[in-house]
C-alpha cells in the first residue's frame, strides 16, 4: 500500500474519519510487518504525545486488520529494537542421549542373542559395561527397559537387524490360571494348569 501522501498527524485522523465504514482486508504477516516500521518510523512514533500515538496505533489497526494487542506487541517490538519482524519459530529440540553407535550395539546385542525382551537385553548391556568392562557399552548400559523398546522402533535399528519381530502378547493362554487340583491319589501334588 502506498500511503506516502500521509505525512502528518492531521491527515492521519482526517483519513480515519473518512474511512469509517472501510473495511481493509489483512495482508501477508511479512509485507504488513514491514509497512508497520515503515509507519512508525515516517511519524517519529517514540517521539510523539499519548493522543498522537493512539491516532497512529488506531491507523495501523485499520489498514493492517490486526487487533490492539497484536498492534501493541508490534510497537512494544519496534521500541525496543528499532524494527518489527516476523519472529522465526524456533523449536525445542531435546539432546540426544544414545547415538547412532548406542543404537547399532543394541541392534548388534539383540542379534546375538536372538533378540531376547528388554529386560534381559538391558541385563546383557549391564554386564557388558560392568562385569566385561566394555567402554562402548558404557552409554547404553544405564537405559531403562521401556526405552529400548522406542530404540527398536527407530528406522536405524530396523535397518540394522536382519529382521524385526515386537514381542508378541500371549493368545490363548492365560498367565497363573487357577484351576482344581487332580493329584492322581498321588501326595504333595502341586497343580499346574497347561
Amino acid at each position: 500500500m502506498n500511503d506516502s501522501k500521509l505525512s502528518s498527524i492531521v491527515e492521519v485522523k482526517r483519513f480515519l474519519q473518512e474511512s469509517e465504514v472501510i473495511e481493509f482486508k489483512k495482508r501477508f504477516r511479512k509485507e504488513a510487518y514491514q509497512w508497520i516500521e515503515e509507519t512508525l518510523k515516517r511519524f517519529d512514533y517514540l517521539y510523539l504525545g499519548k493522543k498522537e500515538k493512539g491516532l497512529i496505533k488506531k491507523y495501523l489497526k485499520k489498514v493492517t486488520g490486526y487487533s490492539r494487542p497484536q498492534v501493541s506487541r508490534q510497537i512494544r517490538q519496534y521500541r525496543e529494537t528499532g524494527r518489527v519482524r516476523v519472529k522465526e519459530y524456533e523449536r525445542n529440540k531435546f539432546e540426544k542421549k544414545y547415538t547412532n553407535k548406542d543404537i547399532l550395539l543394541l541392534a548388534k546385542i539383540a542379534e546375538l542373542h536372538d533378540y531376547p525382551n528388554g529386560a534381559s537385553l538391558k541385563k546383557t548391556l549391564e554386564r557388558m559395561a560392568n562385569t566385561y568392562g566394555e567402554e562402548e557399552y558404557r552409554n547404553i548400559a544405564n537405559i531403562s527397559v521401556f526405552h529400548i523398546y522406542n530404540l527398536k522402533k527407530t528406522v536405524s535399528y530396523q535397518r540394522s537387524v536382519p529382521f524385526y519381530q515386537e514381542t508378541k502378547k500371549a493368545k490363548g493362554r492365560t498367565i497363573g490360571e487357577r484351576c482344581k487340583p487332580e493329584p492322581g491319589g498321588k501326595p504333595g501334588y502341586l497343580p499346574v494348569c497347561v
